[in-house]
């Protein structure tokens, strides 16, 4: 009985051993997750003063291991001196990501302005009051970034989707840069229909040359003047007769669309994937597209001698 007990005795001094020891070695591990000195800081701007003698820095900030925080924030300090970025100019918690987007920008030897975006969550709102307002003499000025409005999408104008054939053929034109076709003819207007006449074709008119790719700057003016409904006549009916003299011929993965341009009488008319689609005249923009054909056509006397 009594070997018993010495043996109990000992079991439970091993047993306590083996706990002081684990208590020990979790001592040795830091549940922290660290503190200032393990940050990570990333300087986004940074500007010495008219003097030079002191630094207006925007900065980030990551750190607080498993718990972690990232956050942005300005910093005024003395020239010479190191970067402490618990000591930012913004907010009652430093290491709150209620800012972004922050500049410095010196006014004057005596003023630095700081311009940024704040969250705008109640959570937030005693935070972004507190500012330092004033440090090392200099007056700080705070500007916050207005959000900047979406773009309203343009409406566009119902004649000009009647006169193309449809929203894809309006898409297609508005951004010919991402045409997978885009090339110009010049067509015989008084042959169409020729039955002796062997050349190939346009739409019924044949084709004197071409085709020749239309440039980047031509694809920018033909956009421009094709789909703004200041360039038609909507309300004007001509008796001459249609002698259309250059073709465009555009395409992308969905449509293709067909121009027939005609000097004579300054109209054009579309065809989108082969059927007519509209028939308009165009003498408010008879320059510049007549600009853009001679461009295309340098060596064509014809075109060149239009005026």
């Amino acid at each position: 009985q009594y070997s018993m007990k010495i043996f109990y005795s000992e079991k439970i001094s091993v047993l306590g051993l083996v706990l002081c020891l684990s208590v020990l070695s979790l001592g040795c591990i830091d549940f922290s997750g660290g503190g200032p000195d393990t940050d990570k800081i990333k300087i986004i701007g940074e500007e010495k003063s008219p003097n030079g003698k002191f630094i207006a820095t925007s900065f980030s900030c990551s750190g607080g291991g498993a718990a972690g925080y990232f956050y942005f924030n300005a910093s005024l300090r003395k020239a010479g001196e190191k970067l402490d970025q618990r000591d930012g100019l913004l907010g009652k918690h430093k290491t709150w990501k209620a800012f972004t987007n922050i500049e410095v920008k010196w006014i004057d030897d005596e003023n630095l302005e700081v311009s940024y975006s704040q969250s705008n969550s109640p959570d937030y709102k005693e935070n972004n009051a507190v500012k330092v307002e004033s440090k090392h003499g200099i007056k700080i000025h705070y500007k916050i970034r207005k959000k900047a409005k979406k773009a309203e999408t343009p409406k566009i104008d119902k004649r000009i989707m009647a006169l193309l054939g449809g929203k894809s053929v309006y898409a297609l034109i508005a951004n010919l840069s991402k045409a997978k076709t885009c090339e110009a003819y010049r067509i015989d207007g008084y042959s169409r229909g020729a039955k002796e006449d062997k050349r190939g074709k346009m739409r019924g008119y044949p084709i004197i040359s071409g085709s020749t790719p239309i440039d980047d700057a031509s694809k920018v003016s033909l956009s421009n003047v094709i789909i703004d409904p200041n360039t038609y006549l909507w309300d004007v009916a001509k008796s001459c007769e249609f002698l259309p003299g250059v073709a465009l011929h555009l395409a992308d993965a969905d449509v293709q669309v067909d121009i027939l341009i005609c000097f004579s009488c300054d109209e054009l008319e579309i065809y989108t994937n082969g059927k007519r689609a509209g028939h308009e005249d165009f003498d408010p923009q008879r320059s510049n597209l007549l600009r853009v054909a001679k461009k295309l056509f340098p060596k064509d006397e014809k075109i060149q001698a239009l005026k």
